[in-house]
C-alpha cells in the first residue's frame, strides 16, 4: 500500500474511533442563533423552568445565565449507565463569563437521572475566596455541595476562555475537576461532599440564580480522559506524520524538477 494512503487511513480511524468513543460531542456550531432546544439536529430537550426556550445559541456557543431559568438536557449515548460498571465519564468544555456570579455562586452544569430530579458531578461557579472582578469554579458531589465543596484555588477573569474537564466515578459517586489540563495527571480538585450512586442517563446545562453569565463551547462526554481532552504525544505524533508527509513531497518534486 502506498505510504500516504496509509496514513491517511491510520489518521482517519484514530478521529473515527476518537468520535465513536464519545457519548456526546456537541460544538453548537450547527445550529442557527436562537433556543437550542428545537433547533435542526439538536439533542437537547427543556428539562425545567417556566420558559421553554431561553438557553440560546448565539453564534455556535450556548448562552446560560442567572437572569433566566430554562435548563436543558442531552442523553447520553448508552444509558442507562449504572454502578457497579466500573464507568468513569469525563466532561469538557470551554467556558468564558461574561457577569460574575454570586459569593455564594450556583451549580451550572451536571449529570443527572432519568427524572430530572437527582444531580451529580455539579460544576459551580462562585466569587468566594476570589480577589476583586475575579471568581473561581469548583466541583460538587450533588446539588448539595456548596462553592467550596471542591473550589480550584486560581482566580478567573471575565471575557477569557478556560477548558473545564470533569470525572465523575459512577460506582463510587465522585466527582474531580481541573482546570486548562494537557493531562490526567495535571492538579486536580476532587469534591468533598457525600454521596450515594444512581444511574447515569443525560448531561445538563443549568441556568440558577447566582452563577453569573457565560458562554459555553466545544461540550463532550467520554469515558476516558484522552476522549475528551487529546493527550499532548498524540497530536505530537499526528504533527510529526503530516510534516513528514509534506517534507516527503516537497523533496519529491524539487527532484523531479
Amino acid at each position: 500500500m502506498n505510504k500516504n494512503i496509509l496514513v491517511l487511513a491510520v489518521t482517519a480511524l484514530w478521529i473515527i474511533n476518537a468520535r465513536a468513543a464519545l457519548l456526546l460531542n456537541d460544538d453548537f456550531n450547527s445550529y442557527p442563533d436562537g433556543s437550542l432546544v428545537g433547533a435542526p439536529g439538536s439533542p437537547w430537550i427543556h428539562a425545567s423552568g417556566a420558559t421553554p426556550g431561553q438557553v440560546n445559541v448565539t453564534s455556535g456557543r450556548v448562552s446560560v445565565t442567572s437572569s433566566e431559568t430554562e435548563d436543558v438536557g442531552a442523553f447520553l449515548s448508552g444509558n442507562p449507565i449504572s454502578p457497579g460498571s466500573g464507568t468513569l465519564l469525563y466532561t469538557s468544555f470551554t467556558v468564558s463569563f461574561s457577569a460574575l456570579p454570586t459569593a455564594g455562586g450556583a451549580y451550572f452544569a451536571h449529570f443527572r437521572d432519568n427524572t430530572n430530579s437527582n444531580f451529580r458531578d455539579t460544576i459551580w461557579a462562585s466569587t468566594t475566596g476570589a480577589g476583586a472582578g475575579s471568581f473561581r469554579l469548583g466541583i460538587g458531589n450533588t446539588t448539595a455541595a456548596t462553592a467550596i465543596s471542591g473550589q480550584i484555588p486560581t482566580d478567573l477573569s471575565l471575557n477569557t476562555s478556560y477548558t473545564v474537564v470533569t470525572r465523575y466515578d459512577v460506582d463510587a459517586a465522585q466527582s474531580m475537576i481541573w482546570l486548562n489540563p494537557a493531562a490526567e495527571s495535571d492538579p486536580s480538585v476532587a469534591a468533598t461532599d457525600s454521596s450515594t450512586p444512581f444511574n447515569i442517563y443525560a448531561f445538563n446545562l443549568r441556568q440558577n440564580a447566582g452563577e453569573g453569565t457565560m458562554t459555553i463551547d466545544d461540550l463532550k462526554v467520554g469515558n476516558t480522559f484522552a476522549d475528551v481532552v487529546p493527550e499532548a504525544s498524540t497530536l505530537a505524533l499526528l504533527g510529526l506524520g503530516a510534516l513528514g508527509l509534506l517534507s516527503r513531497r516537497f523533496r519529491r518534486r524539487t527532484f523531479l524538477t
